[in-house]
């Protein structure tokens, strides 16, 4: 039975290794954008890690496409945030701390603390800026990716493709669909497809690196992510004759270390796996995953395998909300918070 349903069975500890030593890794294009809401320790710890494996490292053209529209709107994230932290901070202080009429009444040294947490707020959001003109990440990222997939031919073919399997919801790519539209929302599938591609031309392995958490990627079942969904190892074992599995960021670091005696620090690995979390509770589309980190069915043992990610070279068309969302950045952009 095993031989006849493999893609249903967890993988065992040597086969794991085997995978390891021998696969090419495709990242997703939201592991490199995430990188930018990370702490410098954490960023640096990843990045690291991917430049050690940089020999090994695959991204399909889609997943680079994607990774260059959406470097400026990942930074933009990041200044909003700290221009949000200002606002409320220097709202605390106009209505809580200014008045001499009521307490709470601060030391000296405590208002001297509150000062240098402002400050450094503000040197945090000016340091995002400047990545718009100047930005290390970018340039790394791009002398780590060097083996890029070709672009997908005949798209209005792999589009139709696409249409039937959303309609008899064959993963990936058909949780996307609904909301982004088209030809957005095919991207995940054509992404797949050139992932299939690479790995039956390379003859090897491969192990995805992914931050997407969403059902047509990974089995779930009430709140618990089981792993890969079998129909994409199923997929990616008829078409490629190989090894395939996925892994969230957070997972990617930690079996790192257990397979390739890396050394990230776990600090670094509990901040990705947060911020993972975080994403996955902000998102308002989340239907039933509780856990962005996709935690394995052991605690000690990663998941079952599954496939890549957003897909190929679509038409850079924005939408009505991208617009509107980029206007609303511009003008955080511009409007200095009001200084007490």
């Amino acid at each position: 039975m095993k031989k006849l349903f493999k893609h249903y069975y967890r993988p065992t500890e040597s086969e794991f290794r085997k995978l390891w030593q021998s696969c090419f890794f495709a990242l997703d294009a939201n592991v490199l954008l995430n990188l930018y809401g990370y702490s410098e320790e954490t960023r640096e710890q990843l990045l690291t890690l991917l430049e050690r494996l940089s020999s090994r490292i695959f991204m399909p053209f889609q997943f680079v496409l994607e990774y260059q529209r959406n470097r400026a709107h990942a930074i933009i994230e990041q200044v909003k945030n700290y221009a949000k932290a200002e606002k409320i901070l220097e709202q605390f202080y106009a209505t809580e701390i200014l008045p001499r009429t009521k307490h709470p009444h601060l030391s000296q040294k405590a208002m001297k603390a509150f000062k240098l947490i402002q400050k450094e707020l503000i040197n945090g959001r000016k340091k995002h800026e400047a990545l718009f003109a100047d930005d290390p990440y970018f340039a790394r990222v791009t002398s780590l990716v060097q083996n890029v997939g070709s672009p997908q031919p005949d798209l209005e073919k792999i589009f139709e493709q696409a249409r039937r399997r959303y309609t008899a919801r064959v993963p990936p790519g058909y949780a996307d669909h609904k909301e982004k539209g088209e030809p957005e929302g095919f991207g995940d599938y054509v992404g797949w497809l050139q992932l299939l591609n690479f790995a039956k031309d390379s003859k090897k392995s491969a192990i995805l690196i992914t931050d997407d958490s969403k059902e047509d990627w990974w089995q779930i079942q009430g709140d618990r992510t089981i792993g890969p969904r079998p129909e994409l190892l199923a997929e990616f074992q008829s078409e490629c004759s190989q090894a395939f599995y996925i892994y969230s960021s957070d997972q990617f670091m930690r079996f790192a270390n257990t397979f390739l005696k890396e050394r990230v620090r776990n600090t670094a690995i509990l901040e990705v796996q947060e911020g993972l979390q975080e994403r996955l509770r902000s998102r308002s589309d989340r239907k039933s995953i509780a856990s962005a980190s996709i935690q394995p069915a052991s605690d000690d043992k990663p998941i079952l395998p599954i496939p890549p990610l957003e897909g190929q070279n679509l038409k850079p068309t924005v939408s009505e909300d991208e617009r509107k969302e980029q206007k609303q950045a511009a003008k955080a952009l511009k409007e200095e918070p009001k200084r007490g």
